[in-house]
């Protein structure tokens, strides 16, 4: 037996096989399946066997309440229907033992039950409802059903578990038989592909040779087609010439340049064609023919257009050439370009060589590669020192390291450089500048290079010193006036209280001892006298605590601004009842502050909201904070570089009082500054001076808006640090608005 044969038996008998297992497999399937089946049905019958014994169980006791024959129609269909139902589930069980003597088991109760329903009614037929009830109500039925309904729950329980299994088993088999089937058609379908491949393999022998011959033709036929699609759209001139220069190939964006269709050039050679090309390109192409070494590529202007022709050899070995191959491209925007840009780069050198300032320029990574004759002049370089980081030669030691980080991180970055140094000049000595950088980019965002300035600022910035020494000259000069006038003030207030006690004081006795004496115009003089006396008293203790603010200061500390409002709220308990208004008050920070100075603000514009009310309307003042990420910092000490902003809180009291004039909005914090008439409205004119005098010993600012019959803003800001608490602290001139916002 050869190996094909034995080939052919083995497969015959793995079908067979597989045939005789997928029999099997089928049947057992189809026995899981009817045993599937059965325990489904048994579950019915368990259902329906303890439906029955409901349905008797509630014909028995509608007979019993009732004592209605009909009701005991479902009582006797019951008792009929359950010992046939019982005897199916036998037979469904009769592979199962443990079921079976659960079933016996039901039967007994189920017997029972039937007894214990006849013998109430028999009770019921015998001595009436009231008998039948009771004999009922000793709960034997009921604890009998209970029993039913519990071996039936056992029953189909089992009979669920066991239907599961059997589904699983019946699926695990469904699947071996699938599976036994799969393989019986997959080995069919291989035995079957091997016959054909056995029956192919001569065909494909012998059709092998001119199916290689066909691909190879086919091959060279694409090659072809790829390479004249790529010689007719390549977006430059190209073509090809043999060893006795005549044109083979050649595309049409070449072509044009003989006036000629490529179709006509080809197959000629330079003799054949009209001699459009330059004389002296056809020299070079028959020098390059003869040298075998390829042309340096040139420029060549044909008509309107210019174009870059490069003309090289094709060789077979080193020493064997079979052609000659020419490239040219269209150069003409590209040359346009150019031309543009150098006339630019004229212009911009002849401004930068006119311009007093030094002009650099630099490639995208910083380095310099330009300087105008202003940067020889003073430097005394020469171009191969300044090249380059020559640039930081004659820079000053101390300004280098600065310099050169600032500069890096401007590249680094692409963004503009501005810095003050000092630069050393051909004399040997140094001058400050003011160098400024920005970036020039291209139409894609891409840094090209940097153009940059020193603008010399030597001169002003010697100015500029000697200015700031003459204002800390007088700066601090103007501070010991105030100072001592702050002192005067507080010393003449202090001085004052002793006389004007004594003028109240007189004035209280004769208005007691002698009032009756002094008669009407006597009485109003001296009540004129005191209510001056009183006012004198209320202006020196508003001078004394406008002094206090900058002569007794405390030094600045955390302050937790919602209690400092809740005392001001405490001490003005009285006049927030009597005008019936209200005060709201919303979460405020902790920020560094003098506590005392931070109640007398808050008393006094709390106070001035509760007084300036409209009349007929309660006032309602309202008090919030928000913080303030970019707070307004300091002035610039020097004029030209400004100190970080800093952060802080605003803060704004509100009401709905009479308002004023935005024309006010400044006057109002200036000293004695009073918008209504004393006789209207109490006070001295000081609580707001006072109230900016606090703010600007806090390093902060108050302002106010305000709107005739709808109310007033005062608007404070507060910065949450303290660096330079002594220059908040310096006293201020009286009536100076120069902070005021």
């Amino acid at each position: 037996m050869n190996r094909d044969t034995l080939l052919w038996v083995m497969a015959a008998l793995a079908v067979l096989v597989n045939a005789v297992v997928g029999i099997f497999n089928i049947d057992r399937m189809l026995q899981r399946d009817r045993a599937v089946k059965a325990r489904i049905t048994a579950q019915f019958e368990l259902t329906e066997v303890l439906s029955d014994m409901k349905d008797g169980e509630t014909g028995h006791r509608g007979y019993i309440i009732t004592g209605e024959p009909g009701y005991l129609k479902p009582f006797q269909d019951a008792e009929e229907a359950i010992p046939v139902r019982q005897q199916k589930l036998r037979l469904m069980l009769a592979d199962q033992p443990a079921q079976l003597a659960r079933l016996d088991e039901l039967d007994r109760v189920i017997a029972d039950k039937f007894v214990e329903m006849k013998r109430t009614i028999a009770v019921r037929d015998a001595a009436g409802l009231a008998a039948g009830a009771a004999a009922v109500a000793q709960d034997i039925g009921k604890n009998l059903m209970e029993q039913i309904r519990a071996e039936v729950a056992a029953l189909a329980a089992e009979q669920a578990r066991l239907l599961e299994v059997d589904q699983d088993k019946s699926v695990e088999q469904r699947w071996t038989a699938l599976l036994t089937l799969v393989i019986g058609a997959v080995m069919a379908v291989g035995i079957i592909l091997t016959a054909a491949a056995i029956v192919r393999v001569e065909m494909a022998r012998r059709m092998a040779a001119f199916a290689a011959v066909q691909r190879a033709k086919n091959d060279a036929e694409s090659a072809l087609n790829q390479l004249d699609a790529y010689f007719r759209n390549a977006p430059c001139g190209i073509a090809y010439y043999d060893a006795d220069l005549r044109c083979i190939h050649i595309n049409e964006a070449f072509a044009k340049l003989n006036r000629l269709p490529a179709a006509e050039l080809i197959g000629k050679s330079f003799d054949e064609v009209p001699p459009n090309f330059p004389l002296k390109l056809q020299e070079e192409y028959l020098e390059v023919s003869k040298s075998l070494q390829p042309a340096v590529s040139r420029r060549l202007a044909i008509a309107d257009e210019i174009w870059e022709i490069s003309v090289f050899p094709v060789k077979a070995t080193k020493v064997e050439r079979t052609g000659l191959g020419i490239i040219g491209i269209d150069v003409t925007a590209a040359a346009e370009a150019e031309a543009r840009i150098l006339e630019s780069e004229a212009r911009f050198r002849t401004m930068a060589e006119a311009m007093p300032q030094i002009v650099w320029m630099t490639r995208p990574d910083g380095y310099h590669e330009y300087y105008n004759l202003r940067w020889y002049e003073f430097t005394g370089l020469t171009p191969e020192q300044s090249i380059g980081w020559g640039w930081s030669l004659p820079l000053h030691p101390e300004d280098l390291a600065r310099s050169k980080a600032r500069w890096q991180i401007s590249v680094d970055n692409a963004i503009p450089y501005e810095v003050e140094y000092r630069f050393r000049g051909a004399d040997g000595g140094y001058r400050w500048f003011l160098a400024r950088a920005n970036p020039i980019r291209n139409e894609k965002g891409q840094v090209v290079r940097w153009l940059g300035t020193c603008t010399d600022i030597d001169d002003s910035k010697q100015q500029a010193e000697k200015l700031e020494e003459l204002i800390d000259s007088r700066t601090a000069a103007l501070r010991r006036s105030n100072q001592e006038l702050e002192k005067f003030a507080y010393i003449a207030s202090h001085d004052l209280q002793e006389p004007l006690r004594k003028i109240q004081a007189f004035g209280d006795r004769l208005n007691t001892r002698y009032k009756a004496g002094l008669g009407e115009q006597g009485q109003d003089y001296i009540a004129r006298m005191l209510d001056s006396a009183g006012r004198m008293r209320r202006l020196i203790d508003d001078l004394l605590s406008f002094s206090r603010i900058t002569s007794k200061v405390q030094p600045l500390a955390p302050v937790d601004l919602n209690a400092v409002v809740r005392d001001v709220l405490s001490d003005l308990e009285i006049r927030v009842a009597q005008s019936g208004g209200r005060v709201e008050v919303g979460p405020l920070p902790t920020l560094p502050a003098d506590s005392v100075q931070m109640r007398q603000l808050f008393q006094n514009l709390v106070g001035n909201a509760l007084k300036f009310q409209r009349p007929g309307v309660p006032p309602v003042v309202t008090v919030r904070a928000e913080p303030l990420r970019q707070f307004p910092p300091d002035p610039p000490s020097n004029g030209t570089t400004a100190p970080p902003r800093r952060t802080g809180y605003r803060i704004t009291v509100a009401d709905n009082g009479i308002g004023f004039e935005a024309q006010y909005a400044d006057r109002i914090f200036e000293l004695f500054q009073r918008l209504h008439g004393r006789h209207q409205y109490e006070g001295t004119g000081l609580g707001l001076a006072i109230c900016k005098k606090i703010a600007d010993r806090h390093g902060g600012a108050i302002s106010a808006k305000g709107y005739p019959g709808e109310g007033s803003t005062f608007i404070i800001d507060l910065p949450t640090s303290q660096e330079a608490e002594a220059h908040h602290a310096t006293p201020t001139p009286a009536g100076d608005n120069s902070r005021r916002r």
